[in-house]
């Protein structure tokens, strides 16, 4: 028999770590998180964890250029293989690869994805991308350690995008929070410790959240494997616009930006993406950086005859012109991606609240 959530908490005091008394875990409607069993005040430590206490890869073990996430990654396959699973560690709460076959992306094969990008070309593109991303991690650590299976390597990865906290990696007792941009704190890690606090007043009975931050409206459904349909969404600039490179003037604007820019190749064309922390789409509209990301573009072409507000609704109904959502049942999505169908749908509503704002606010 594995260890349990109450030995996972016995282990973790042993290590440093604190886990709230206030808080229980509980299964609601299918779903694990943690809940307040009396009131809980606004910024009241929830959960924390000694950086002391998580898995620590040494960087000189590595080729030069070795990202911390794959250092992270091998060094908890390698924690793992050693690891009896009938004690309490970092991996008890992991999911297991026959639950993640169940509603990872990471498992669709050729004919679902095909059906996925019927429905959006540019979801599919977001999906394909991020498997891309994971299979190449884990057959560059195959390559690098052929002692750990593919399956361990599989579990790991799979488990990383999902659940790891950027370079800390796995983060026990912390992680087991569910994410709510919403009711959700940051987790705190300027000092010795990642620790995470109430956002505000919890009520007992209430759930208590964690918040990843503002992430695509994508990202969320196909890095950590749920949509919420009940919490705030956003449309990534960096992950949603795109800029044809059509003349050599075209990178040499996009190479003057104040802002990071990357090349890419979207649908066989070569473009370049914009990338900002506050330049993103929500319901109430282009955040203010979106405007002048536009603006600095629109201006500075050698060969434009537009303006922001031309630019960002070509933008916006291209985007729009590629959901063809309605046009499907939820059942016709694979069984493992029927969260899909909600977030399109939600795409659409948040594409819409966009253009209109630019038709009244430009």
């Amino acid at each position: 028999m594995g260890a349990t959530f109450d030995d996972l908490v016995v282990w973790g005091q042993t290590m440093g770590m604190t886990l709230n008394e206030g808080l229980d875990r509980r299964c609601v409607d299918g779903v694990w998180g943690m809940f307040a069993n009396r009131p809980i005040t606004e910024g009241e430590i929830l959960a924390s964890c000694p950086k002391s206490a998580l898995i620590h890869p040494n960087p000189d073990a590595y080729p030069p250029g070795t990202s911390r996430s794959v250092m992270n990654i091998h060094a908890a396959a390698k924690r793992f293989m050693a690891h009896s699973g009938s004690t309490p560690s970092h991996f008890t709460l992991f999911e297991s690869l026959e639950h993640l076959k169940s509603h990872s992306v990471f498992f669709l094969d050729e004919k679902e994805l095909a059906r996925i990008g019927e429905a959006s070309a540019d979801l599919c593109r977001a999906i394909t991308a991020q498997n891309t991303k994971n299979r190449k991690i884990i057959e560059a650590l195959s390559v690098f350690d052929p002692s750990l299976p593919v399956e361990c390597l599989t579990l790991m990865t799979l488990n990383y995008s999902s659940r790891a906290f950027g370079n800390d990696g796995f983060v026990p007792l912390v992680e087991c929070f569910n994410h709510s941009t919403q009711q959700g704190e940051l987790i705190d890690s300027s000092g010795d410790a990642i620790v995470l606090r109430a956002k505000s007043h919890i009520e007992a009975g209430n759930q208590a959240y964690i918040s990843y931050g503002l992430l695509d409206l994508f990202t969320h459904a196909v890095h950590y494997d749920y949509y919420d349909p009940a919490d705030s969404h956003i449309l990534r600039f960096d992950k949603r616009f795109y800029f044809p490179v059509l003349q050599r003037s075209d990178m040499a604007l996009a190479s003057s930006l104040p802002w990071r820019v990357n090349q890419e190749v979207i649908h066989g064309m070569p473009v370049y993406t914009v990338s900002d922390h506050e330049a993103y789409l929500s319901m109430d509209g282009p955040s203010p950086t979106v405007v002048d990301i536009l603006g600095a573009i629109v201006n500075g072409r050698a060969h434009s005859s537009t303006n922001p507000k031309t630019e960002l609704l070509t933008q916006l109904k291209r985007m729009l012109d590629a959901n063809h959502v309605d046009s499907f049942a939820r059942k016709y999505f694979p069984k493992s991606a029927r969260r899909f169908h909600a977030v399109l749908r939600k795409e659409k509503e948040l594409l819409a609240r966009n253009i209109d704002w630019a038709n009244r606010c430009l």
